[in-house]
């Protein structure tokens, strides 16, 4: 078993950065698909924009908790 397989099965959310990634396009969804919870990608990069904005795919509760911690105001994070 791989490790990856054994987080799985312990259900232990996964993330993966995949700044460097795309193009091609075909793999915003390569790693969702492989069963990671969270793939982010930089706005940078093969994107060409920004590095502050960015995609962050995969399941709808592990995005929801992410989104309580996107920096605001006076909060710690990229700006």
């Amino acid at each position: 078993m791989s490790l990856f397989d054994w987080v799985r099965s312990a259900r232990i959310p996964t993330m993966i950065d995949c700044a460097a990634d795309v193009p091609p396009k075909e793999n915003l969804f390569k790693y969702t698909r492989m069963g990671f919870d969270l793939v982010c990608f930089s706005g940078g990069k093969g994107l060409k924009g920004r590095k502050v904005p960015g995609l962050l795919l995969g399941r709808k509760d592990p995005i929801a908790g992410a989104r309580q911690n996107a920096p605001r105001g006076d909060t710690v994070g990229g700006g």
